[in-house]
């Protein structure tokens, strides 16, 4: 009974030992072969190369990439391969440098792909410049082919023949580059208006005035017919009987300062004797250097050839005088002159080198002797029209200077413009508010105006011509 006992307790203790060794054994064999086991081969990072568009010749085009190629599947390395393994890596653990040179090369061979051999582009396609914006748009339209291996194009390289521009609007082509020839712009001339107009262009306003606009002038009835004249005389002086509608008596040789003096007042007691016409003017003036001129203005050449003959006739032609025939629309500016109460005898006086300018040209010119009054700067047109042209004054000492660019608008005219200059205590309202009507309107209400005032004006008138 015992025995028996016994054997069982070794068989039983056998047993339990066998089963525990092969525990063990497979416990040994589960960790020598996750010792063993193969890494799973690491993911292949994808290189995804973006389209960038190319300009060749003035055509876009993608850049050619490589399709991905699947590797093969991995399997379990024998025994033999792992024992070669073991030893690689204890040589290569035994000399990083030489591992470390190892895998630059094979990391190199293996992502690096053979640069693309590419031509300089054509001049053509250098000069054409293609937008950031609109090469993505159209790179990601296309759908690219897989090429052959020596035909891949790296990114570097494309990057160098494209030229960024400015960014543009997607969709729209380039601009183009050649010139293009414009042709001359020719301006056909406008036909010219029944009536003719002096009108000043661009005028600009005084500090000290309103800005005020030039209106143009209402259609009135054609001036009075002027009775043709016989042709001027080049005698020096012209006869009474044959002064020219233009004419200017020719200057006598200088005279000295005191014999323009004399000569000044000669005409001033000369103009006291003789009676008030309705349509008649004359201003004899003195400059600041004593220099003698007269001006004349009547609406019929044979009223001047008769003031003409009675001036001569007492005090013999005085030089510098200037007679000029005016139309019945511009006769209320003499009749505001004569009516004056400082008239015939005024200071202020224009000193103008040209009055015969063409249309287009400009009125050059000053205004003497101001005395530090205000001034107004008028024009009086054909057709009695009156503007302000304060905003041409530039004012000087001693007087003001002015430039006004002038256009004749219609057919030439026989009659002058009238140039007038006017100081004053105070600035007139009436200049302001009157500005563009007519003249027979106008100098009535600028003689109320002073008057209601108590103020007197000193003037001056001249005449000139746009052809």
């Amino acid at each position: 009974m015992t025995q028996r006992s016994t054997i069982g307790l070794w068989a039983g203790s056998g047993a339990i030992a066998t089963a525990v060794h092969l525990v063990l054994v497979q416990q040994g064999l589960a960790a020598y072969g996750a010792r063993n086991q193969v890494a799973p081969p690491p993911v292949m990072p994808q290189v995804e190369i973006l389209a960038v568009a190319s300009s060749v010749a003035g055509e876009q085009r993608p850049v050619e990439t490589v399709a991905a190629v699947p590797s093969a599947r991995l399997q379990p390395k024998t025994s033999t391969e792992q024992r070669a393994e073991t030893a690689t890596a204890a040589r290569l653990a035994a000399k990083p440098a030489e591992a470390s040179r190892l895998g630059a090369v094979a990391k190199a061979a293996t992502v690096a792909p053979a640069p693309r051999q590419t031509t300089a582009p054509s001049p053509a396609a250098q000069a054409v410049a293609v937008a950031p914006a609109r090469a993505a748009t159209e790179a990601s339209s296309v759908t690219p082919t897989r090429p052959s291996a020596p035909s891949v194009t790296s990114v570097k390289s494309t990057a160098q023949v494209v030229t960024a521009v400015p960014k543009q609007a997607p969709g729209l082509s380039p601009p183009a580059l050649a010139p293009v020839a414009v042709a001359p712009v020719s301006v056909a001339a406008a036909p010219a208006p029944a009536t003719a107009t002096v009108a000043p262009v661009s005028p600009i306003s005084a500090p000290d005035r309103a800005a005020v606009q030039p209106v143009a002038p209402v259609s009135a009835a054609a001036p009075e017919t002027v009775a043709a004249v016989a042709e001027p005389v080049p005698s020096l002086p012209p006869r009474a009987d044959t002064l020219a509608r233009d004419g200017i008596a020719a200057p006598e040789p200088d005279q000295t300062p005191q014999e323009n003096v004399q000569t000044y007042q000669s005409v001033l007691d000369v103009l006291a004797e003789m009676p008030k016409a309705p349509c008649f003017a004359a201003l004899p003036t003195l400059s600041d250097e004593s220099a003698f001129q007269l001006e004349v203005f009547a609406q019929t050449t044979q009223e001047l050839s008769a003031f003409a003959s009675a001036l001569a006739a007492k005090i013999g032609q005085p030089p510098n005088t200037t007679m000029k025939p005016i139309s019945a629309a511009q006769c209320a500016a003499a009749a505001y002159v004569i009516d004056g109460p400082a008239y015939p005898r005024f200071d202020l006086f224009f000193d103008i080198p040209q009055r015969e300018i063409k249309s287009g040209e400009a009125l050059e010119g000053r205004i003497g002797n101001t005395s530090g009054g205000f001034i107004s700067f008028l024009v009086i047109d054909d057709e009695g029209t009156v503007q302000d042209l304060a905003g041409y004054l530039q004012f000087v000492p001693g007087g003001a200077k002015f430039r006004i660019p002038l256009s004749l608008t219609g057919s030439p005219v026989v009659t002058q413009q009238l140039l007038m200059a006017i100081s004053t205590p105070a600035l007139l309202q009436t200049v302001i508010d009157m500005n563009g009507t007519k003249a027979e309107d106008f100098f009535p209400a600028l003689a109320a105006e002073l008057r209601s005032k108590g103020q007197s004006e000193d003037v001056a008138l001249v005449a000139f011509s746009v052809e």
